[in-house]
């Protein structure tokens, strides 16, 4: 049976049959589970031991003491003489104890039953001690001295990595994580103390009595919290989560069409205006269902991008065949929403490049520059193929080309 059954079967507590189990009172089978916690399994022996141990606590046996009954033999006898002996000096304080067992014949084998059988009747309705039913005041004091910071932590480092995550999942709609181990700094600044304060919580929510165990129990959440204090504190892990984010933005499924983060969409009127709002029928696969969208074809092709460290970059690109009626609709599309016309204009291989924006859409100096926001409609009359790109950086210092000089134009 587990142990809730024997807190039902015999009235003690949770604390006092585990206390029992600590000083070796009892011994009941015990399998351990994968995360390292004891599962108790008791039989009705097990029981009636908790029975008598608990008889001979209301009698104000000491647990040493009743582990020497536990054994029997000339120390019981021992141990029963100078008990009787205690209480005989306190007749006010153990006179039921004594009336009950001062007639005890010493020519019998003393064991836990037959003083048990002696003193029930009188001690029916005597409470435990205070020690088998509640903490001491010191193991309070502890306790909570313990679990105060770590829940201080626990909710200042949880709310602002709460706060992190939402602020994240709105930017980087497809996140995927960066190699470098460095990226990583602002993670494991907010990780970390969020840990360790579970550490402690757990490991004054076990129950432990011995004072070598308390003692180790008491070590390792004092370093945890110390820890903890000392990640908090300083200053590279704070900077580290203005400075590079763990995580960026990326996805090449046509799925994902048009879905981006918030910052993107800081430029979604110019973005909007140049890219379909949906992709094309003719650009879907049969068999797919209409939207949105699951198969395509292999000339559809899309591709997401956005990343911030320091300052933002993100590309956003499309790029499909349609047939000629509407690769003519689409011409069309693009004229009368830009009806003064491209700002540039620039013909690489077989794609006319209009570029709706004011940086000029040149590859020499593209490669040069690492600020820029280039906004282009691209098309193929040969293969009735059309392109559409948002290739922009503000990020300072980063070395990264536009997007378009990474496209085939030949």
């Amino acid at each position: 049976m587990k142990i809730k059954e024997v807190i039902a079967k015999t009235g003690l507590t949770d604390r006092a049959i585990r206390l029992y189990i600590e000083n070796g009172l009892v011994t009941p089978n015990n399998e351990k589970s994968y995360t390292g916690r004891n599962n108790y399994n008791f039989t009705q022996s097990d029981v009636e031991v908790f029975e008598q141990i608990a008889l001979l606590r209301k009698a104000d046996f000491s647990l040493e003491q009743i582990k020497i009954l536990k054994l029997g033999g000339e120390s019981a006898k021992e141990v029963l003489m100078a008990y009787l002996t205690a209480k005989q000096e306190s007749v006010v304080a153990g006179q039921k104890i004594v009336e009950a067992l001062k007639d005890f014949p010493m020519q019998e084998s003393v064991t836990m039953e037959n003083i048990c059988t002696k003193i029930k009747e009188s001690l029916e309705n005597t409470p435990l001690p205070d020690a088998d039913r509640k903490a001491t005041k010191g193991e309070l004091l502890e306790k909570w001295l313990m679990r105060i910071p770590a829940i201080i932590f626990l909710a200042v480092w949880g709310l602002l990595g709460i706060d992190m995550l939402i602020i994240y999942r709105k930017d980087f709609t497809f996140p995927r994580f960066y190699a470098y181990p460095e990226y990583y700094i602002g993670i494991a600044y907010v990780l970390i103390p969020i840990i360790l304060s579970v550490v402690v919580l757990l490991l004054y929510r076990k129950h432990q009595f011995r004072s070598k165990k308390r003692k180790k129990r008491r070590w390792i959440a004092g370093i945890a919290l110390a820890i903890a204090l000392l990640v908090c504190i300083q200053p590279v892990g704070l900077a580290s989560l203005f400075l590079i984010p763990p995580i960026y933005s990326e996805t090449d499924n046509p799925e994902n069409y048009l879905r981006m983060g918030d910052y993107v969409k800081m430029y979604g009127n110019d973005i909007y205006k140049l890219f379909p709002t949906n992709i094309p029928r003719s650009a879907i696969a049969e068999g797919s269902k209409w939207y949105p969208p699951d198969k395509f074809l292999d000339t559809t092709k899309y591709y997401y991008y956005y990343q911030d460290a320091v300052d933002p970059s993100f590309n956003v690109y499309a790029e499909w065949v349609l047939p000629k009626d509407e690769f003519t609709e689409e011409l069309n599309r693009i004229q009368n929403y830009y009806p003064e016309g491209a700002r540039q204009q620039e013909q690489w291989g077989e794609w006319i490049c209009l570029s709706f924006t004011d940086d000029t859409l040149d590859f020499s100096e593209a490669k040069e520059k690492i600020d820029y926001y280039y906004l282009i409609f691209a098309y193929n009359e040969k293969m009735s193929a059309v392109r559409y790109i948002a290739s922009y950086s503000m990020d300072c210092g980063r070395n990264e080309d536009p997007y378009f000089l990474e496209l085939q134009w030949q």
